[in-house]
């Protein structure tokens, strides 16, 4: 059995990576969405952006693209980021039933 010592500091780990994520997601594609509209400056990476989103920020990331409707006209984005999600919730619910 996994202690609960353990367990307290994945869990503490996870929401701290994930809030770290999430907030980085947002800022890639605020700065993504400006240097859109300017036509000018570096533009950040889609692979950066779906970097960002597996590895955490994909919900955060989701929102903020609605929100600006930023990339809503791509379906790598707009298929993809739920894709994500699904996957995520989904290890997420496997990790919480093989620990407890």
């Amino acid at each position: 059995m996994i202690s609960p010592e353990f367990l307290s500091a994945v869990k503490t780990t996870a929401i701290i990576w994930v809030s770290f994520l999430s907030v980085l997601s947002v800022i890639l594609t605020v700065c993504d969405k400006l240097s859109s509209k300017k036509r000018r400056g570096a533009r950040v990476p889609e692979a950066a952006l779906f970097l960002a989103a597996v590895l955490g920020g994909s919900a955060a990331m989701y929102i903020t693209m609605l929100v600006m409707r930023h990339k809503t006209n791509h379906k790598r984005f707009m298929i993809g980021l739920p894709v994500i999600i699904v996957a995520q919730y989904g290890i997420l619910m496997y990790c919480i039933r093989f620990a407890g």
